[in-house]
């Protein structure tokens, strides 16, 4: 079982910026994520030593967990479960756009119901047991230090189920892009160590 469990999540990518939802949209790091991906690996270099790596399937994560991979030599292991969450109609749309677009649809999400789901997309339950099962994945893995490359929505739905709160408080959590996240695991439990927004 793991003893310590670090979550980062991609540096940013296009949109980011300007609050557009970005899910399932396989988009590359660019130059200058690439350059951000390399400064995060160096500083990760500095306080830890992984022995396995994991990470979404998206590219975005996948090329961080690689550049990751080169300071530390251990091979990225992908797991599907991590990939951030399908908005449907509403993915590369602001918010603005999305409650011109859907108002009765956005209002109904605002109410922060599970059972919500987003139009041609993924239901959030949906999205929150798939989270559990690739952290019960990541807990089940042997080494004493794990790390794992996702996505904003995945690490505060993993920080819920680690801590044991309702995953009604997800946005309590802020994640922005290349943070990271230390947890202590006691019997499948989590302590939160840091939540660096700045790294």
């Amino acid at each position: 079982m793991a003893q310590r469990l670090i979550i980062t999540r991609h540096p940013a990518i296009p949109g980011n910026d300007q609050g557009r939802f970005i899910g399932l949209s396989d988009i590359s790091l660019g130059a200058q994520g690439e350059k951000e991906a390399r400064g995060l690996a160096r500083s990760l270099a500095a306080r830890y030593s992984f022995q396995r790596i994991f990470s979404s399937p998206l590219q975005r994560c996948r090329r961080t967990a690689e550049i990751i991979a080169e300071q530390f030599r251990p091979s990225v292991q992908i797991i599907n479960r991590l990939r951030e969450i399908d908005f449907g109609e509403w993915e590369n749309r602001n918010f603005q756009e999305i409650s011109q677009l859907d108002p009765a649809a956005v209002e109904d999400w605002l109410m922060k119901s599970s059972d919500f789901q987003f139009p041609g997309g993924e239901r959030i339950c949906a999205f929150q047991e798939r989270v559990k099962q690739a952290t019960e994945i990541l807990l089940k893995t042997e080494g004493e230090s794990l790390l794992a490359v996702t996505h904003g929505g995945v690490m505060r739905t993993m920080l819920c189920h680690l801590l044991r709160i309702p995953f009604s408080a997800s946005l309590a959590f802020k994640i922005q892009p290349a943070a990271v996240v230390e947890l202590e695991i006691h019997e499948g439990m989590g302590v939160l160590k840091e939540l660096n927004n700045s790294v």
